[in-house]
């Protein structure tokens, strides 16, 4: 968890913060009946979860991308392979 949305939506509640711009959150997708959807929704920016997909990021990927599949067309190891 990269923040505690709980005390989030406590802290736009009470006025310790004007409002938040998330692009993820606890649970996906997220509720419709979730206090940023129903009763923040002025003061919660919810983009589609692309916000992390800058130019650079994008080119980075993709040059990834084709490396690995000229490498598996050339029967030689992949250098960007998941192993979670």
């Amino acid at each position: 968890a990269v923040m505690d949305e709980a005390a989030l939506v406590e802290a736009i509640r009470n006025g310790e913060i004007a409002g938040a711009g998330l692009d993820v959150y606890a649970v996906e997708p997220l509720r419709e009946d979730h206090p940023f959807v129903t009763e923040m929704a002025d003061r919660v920016v919810i983009p589609p979860h692309i916000c992390g997909a800058t130019t650079d990021a994008i080119r980075h990927h993709t040059e990834m991308i084709i490396s690995d599949i000229k490498r598996l067309y050339n029967n030689e190891p992949l250098l960007y392979v998941y192993r979670g």
